[in-house]
């Protein structure tokens, strides 16, 4: 099964919907700020002046800052749900497409002893022989001694 052309213009078409959703929300977040700011600076001038008592001032404030950050999360849900309908989208595209992304993200099975090999042949080609001979020992195996000489060789010719 691959990806139809349907699928994909679905998923470009969820892409778009959240590049464009981010946008709106952060020329939205910005605004926020913006009358936050306002609204601190109002209440700033009030208390300064004296004419206003500052248990009125600081309710008016705690008032508008609550409908302020209340219209800043609704926007936020917004892009949270656009971005959630891209991530399912994208989802079914890889999962359901038998793609090779997910033949190659499935489960191997490794024997444990051919790992413990390749990690130690890494290690010495690295030069980390001490690391090496010690993962060596702890997995038993054999030869080590005759696997880590070249490579003590190759970097004492590289060192020179």
């Amino acid at each position: 099964m691959s990806i139809t052309q349907e699928a994909l213009q679905l998923g470009l078409y969820e892409a778009d919907n959240a590049r464009k959703r981010q946008k709106m929300t952060a020329e939205g977040v910005d605004a926020c700020l913006e009358r936050l700011l306002m609204a601190a600076t109002q209440a700033k001038l009030q208390l300064s002046s004296g004419k206003t008592s500052p248990r009125a001032v600081i309710s008016g404030v705690k008032t508008q800052m609550s409908t302020i950050m209340a219209q800043a999360n609704t926007q936020t849900k917004e892009l949270h749900s656009a971005v959630s309908k891209l991530s399912k989208c994208v989802d079914k595209l890889v999962d359901g497409s038998g793609s090779d992304l997910g033949k190659v993200l499935r489960d191997v099975e490794m024997d444990p002893s051919t790992l413990d090999q390749v990690l130690v042949e890494h290690l010495y080609r690295e030069g980390q022989f001490e690391v090496g001979d010690v993962l060596a020992h702890e997995a038993g195996l054999r030869g080590d001694r005759e696997l880590r000489q070249p490579f003590r060789e190759m970097h004492s010719i590289l060192q020179q």
